[in-house]
């Protein structure tokens, strides 16, 4: 059809896709082939838009002679890709074609040329924030450095392909995540015009509790994959690192990474009994319950006082107090927390203040958001989440404010039972 017509473009992009097709197959050869004469077709056509699939179609071809072993036509296309790119300054190609570079000087043992080029192409990916060719950039300083048995700078470059692995993660999964509420929205008002056709509110509402319940399930099973098989890829790593070096400073680096693993299964059975409950909510002694708490917390400071009422609530009232208590030690830094009660007509309200280094007020409504993380000690970001959620089942709520002359104080309001009981 395409030459039917005399679309050149045309023409090439699908010769193009031919060469994509044989290339899947891992017929490299074939795809040599149809990769040619795409680019043989575009370069009839003068148009100075049209430079920059030149360049590209140039690179394609680099790739598959590298996947060939033919290292010098390989650099000789990727060299030309790049005078393109320059000229046209796509900046993002032009590093990319750095890191092809810098791969196939690295392929022949040049690496002092591979470290020069790999060097340029991080330096342009940070000044444009292409997370995703910094992570490749990254990667390839790993292979790099221990090919030259340069194991020391290796590590180091593997924690930064780590950090930015998560961070690209985050976003992603944080525009997933607006993706599925933009989504859920639409689906929302379209079911409540359903609800009112069928006039089934018990069904309906089922079906809601149950999306809700695999919508959380689905985030623990996304986020114990992710963060374990990081957690113990450094581990790993950090045990090969240390029986290379004898360097105790790697064991400590793997121990950190236990620690964070044996926090976020604790966090995930939390949350997995808070989405799974459905028990109705019954009446506690709020002094039983932060005794039972601070048997985890033997060796801290803190102060209860006046606690002496009964709350509403369900068995996820533990988590709530020790998911705040573990975070005012552990990402406040604090030395003490007091824990003290007051009441209005209608609610109990427990404060639990602490005297650490505070929360910016910047992110004060975030932090009791699904996933968030902030700092050197963020894991998951779950624990105030699940804070929230709980509160919210109770009926109650849960906000932060700052302490005097530093710290944070949690406030928690539950609804008010006179009757006595001890559970």
């Amino acid at each position: 059809i395409m030459q039917s017509i005399d679309d050149k473009i045309g023409i090439s992009k699908s010769l193009n896709n031919i060469g994509v097709i044989f290339k899947n197959q891992k017929n490299y050869e074939k795809a040599l082939e149809y990769y040619t004469k795409s680019l043989e077709i575009l370069e009839l056509v003068e148009d100075i838009d049209n430079k920059k699939n030149i360049g590209i179609s140039l690179s394609n071809i680099g790739n598959l002679h590298f996947k060939l072993k033919n290292y010098d036509e390989a650099l000789e296309f990727h060299f030309q890709a790049l005078k393109i790119f320059e000229e046209i300054e796509d900046k993002w190609e032009t590093a990319r074609t750095f890191t092809n570079i810098s791969r196939l000087f690295s392929k022949v043992k040049e690496f002092s040329k591979s470290l020069s080029y790999l060097e340029r192409s991080l330096e342009l990916t940070k000044k444009i924030k292409a997370k995703g060719l910094i992570k490749d950039n990254y990667d390839l300083f790993i292979t790099l450095y221990s090919a030259q048995n340069n194991y020391q700078k290796a590590f180091e470059y593997f924690k930064l392909y780590s950090e930015i692995k998560d961070s690209i993660f985050n976003e992603e999964s944080s525009n997933k995540i607006a993706e599925m509420q933009a989504k859920y929205d639409t689906e929302k008002k379209e079911k409540e015009a359903e609800i009112y056709k069928l006039k089934n509110i018990h069904l309906v509402e089922a079906n809601k509790k149950i999306e809700e319940q695999q919508k959380h399930l689905r985030l623990i099973t996304r986020i114990l994959r992710h963060d374990l098989n990081n957690n113990l890829t450094v581990i790993l790593s950090a045990i090969k690192m240390f029986f290379r070096k004898d360097d105790r400073s790697y064991l400590k680096e793997a121990i950190k990474k236990v620690k964070k693993s044996f926090d976020l299964i604790g966090k995930m059975r939390d949350l997995e009994r808070l989405i799974s409950s459905n028990q109705s909510l019954k009446l506690f002694s709020i002094n039983k319950v932060l005794q039972e708490v601070l048997k985890n917390y033997q060796n801290k400071n803190i102060n209860l006082s006046n606690l002496s009422g009964n709350i509403l609530a369900d068995d996820t009232i533990y988590s709530v107090f020790d998911n705040i208590i573990s975070n005012a030690f552990v990402h406040g830094q604090t030395e003490k927390i007091d824990i003290s009660m007051s009441e209005d007509s209608n609610n109990l309200i427990i404060q639990i203040a602490d005297y650490g280094k505070g929360i910016k007020d910047s992110i004060k409504e975030k932090i009791f958001e699904e996933s968030f993380r902030h700092g050197k000690t963020g894991n998951t970001g779950l624990g105030l989440f699940i804070v929230k959620r709980a509160m919210k089942s109770f009926e109650g709520t849960v906000y932060v404010r700052n302490n005097q002359p530093q710290g944070s104080v949690f406030i928690l309001t539950f609804k008010k039972s006179d009757v006595i009981i001890e559970l």
